[in-house]
């Protein structure tokens, strides 16, 4: 499996390069969250990756799973002529199948903002209702750079922009199919070719959103987890409304492999009643990042 999971990363770093999707990178990004979970962030200095399939649009994956699968049918549909073009894509079928039954990916997600908006372009309603707790939350600015050491310091963790054009996605998935015929024909190592195509396409499935979302302007960093025994797993897990949500830490004190958290640049206090007593406390955050208040006149619910 070691073997599939690095052709996997190999083939998602080929994609990330040929469609820039780390490239003209804002300078800062921003995380809405709410205030519990905005204070364990300050104080723990810490970043939380939360499984995909637990996330607010819980469609958007099985989206991503419908357009690989209605892709790889095609190559498959394509193939009649080739015996080894044929098995190569009906074992792509097959092995995403059975990863799909339990899908592993975990993702950090911030926004560029709105880019009209200059300094304060983390204001927007639409992300404080959604995501920033319908404006009761905080809005937590990093700058990017500090994410690609993040990237570049840690196995399995790729920065990328979020694809809202479904052409782009098309293109995108066929590439990594295509990508990963190569690799089994150069190899000549099916098995690896195989494992390398799946967890490329499952890697890059939260990259993929359907596109009344492209206001957002997202960003994640995503992070595909090696295959571990569950009781050397160093995933964690926590209570959402009842859900019991499972994610990754990023920082843990008896690692020094891994790299520094990515400091918090700036927070901002969403338009709740509470707003100006929270700017008060978060007051003492200062030293490490500016604070200031939502501007946008609204109280939520």
């Amino acid at each position: 499996m070691r073997e599939g999971y690095l052709a996997a990363l190999e083939i998602v770093d080929i994609i990330i390069q040929r469609y820039a999707l780390h490239d003209k990178r804002p300078n800062l990004l921003h995380h809405y969250t709410s205030v519990d979970a905005a204070l364990k962030i300050l104080t723990e200095r810490d970043l939380w990756f939360c499984h995909c399939e637990y996330l607010n649009d819980t469609s958007e994956i099985h989206n991503s799973a419908s357009l690989i699968r209605d892709r790889l049918a095609l190559f498959v549909k394509g193939a009649v002529n080739s015996r080894a073009e044929h098995q190569f894509y009906t074992d792509i079928v097959s092995g995403l199948d059975a990863q799909i039954q339990l899908y592993e990916a975990f993702v950090f997600c911030m926004s560029e903002g709105d880019i009209n908006k200059g300094i304060n372009s983390q204001d927007v309603l639409s992300s404080w209702r959604a995501y920033g707790k319908d404006g009761r939350g905080v809005c937590l600015t990093y700058e990017s750079q500090h994410f690609l050491i993040v990237t570049r310091s840690l196995t399995g963790f790729r920065l990328s922009r979020v694809i809202y054009d479904e052409q782009i996605q098309i293109k995108i998935v066929d590439s990594i199919i295509n990508e990963g015929y190569v690799k089994c024909s150069k190899a000549n190592d099916r098995k690896e070719a195989v494992n390398g195509t799946v967890g490329a396409l499952m890697f890059m499935m939260p990259a993929m959103k359907n596109a009344a979302f492209e206001e957002e302007n997202e960003w994640r960093v995503i992070y595909l987890p090696e295959d571990e025994d569950p009781k050397t797993s160093r995933r964690k897990f926590y209570v959402r409304d009842g859900l019991i949500v499972p994610y990754y830490s990023l920082w843990y004190p008896d690692d020094d492999k891994i790299c520094p958290t990515p400091q918090v640049a700036e927070i901002m206090v969403g338009p709740s009643t509470h707003q100006a007593l929270n700017l008060r406390s978060l007051e003492f955050h200062r030293a490490t990042a500016a604070t200031k208040a939502s501007r946008i006149p609204y109280r939520g619910n």
